[in-house]
């Protein structure tokens, strides 16, 4: 594919120049005298001052962890739940994850446009600032199916009940996630 990175494309635009006008001071404004052990000690360093600054970027951060390590935990129990107590097969197990996909599209659908005018109704009550915090509202609320889905998936995931019901609870823990995400990723 043709390259459309303006500082990759203006590098190769110094370089060219550089090796016709047979000229070493032709440089990119993006061209850095560092050396690479010097910008990846950069790279490394300022996250890490910015989360250990910052106690409000740290809970957030914090916040986002313990949703992912949530799902990612979730997921590993769907092969030993559905092919072990309900006995589906390894390709039908693998559907299962539409719950959790169902849930994280029609969260999607509803939290995006929900944040956003509850965002502009924020901005103008206060006269047209605009403030990151102004988009949270919409995740205090929603963000309560997580626990809703991960108790509703736990209680009922057993040969007892209907595969069905579990995976209805994986829905509702798809769009609890989603609206941590989404809410956090706008602001």
């Amino acid at each position: 594919m043709k390259e459309t990175y303006s500082p990759t494309l203006l590098e190769r635009k110094t370089k060219m120049l550089r090796k016709k006008h047979n000229d070493p001071l032709y440089k990119s404004k993006y061209a850095s005298e560092l050396s690479s052990h010097l910008v990846f000690q950069h790279a490394i360093i300022r996250p890490l001052k910015l989360l250990l600054k910052s106690p409000i970027v740290a809970l957030i951060s914090l916040h986002l962890a313990v949703t992912f390590a949530l799902l990612y935990l979730l997921v590993t129990t769907f092969t030993y739940i559905f092919e072990g107590v309900y006995g589906f097969s390894t390709q039908s197990a693998g559907l299962t994850f539409l719950g959790v996909g169902v849930g994280n599209i029609v969260g999607i659908v509803i939290l995006g446009p929900a944040i956003d005018a509850i965002f502009n109704r924020q901005v103008k009550k206060n006269n047209g600032v605009q403030k990151p915090e102004f988009r949270l509202p919409v995740m205090i609320y929603s963000s309560l199916f997580l626990p809703i889905g991960l108790f509703w998936y736990g209680w009922t995931a057993r040969a007892s009940i209907h595969y069905m019901v579990p995976i209805v609870g994986t829905s509702f823990i798809g769009f609890g996630m989603i609206s941590i995400m989404v809410s956090w990723k706008s602001m």
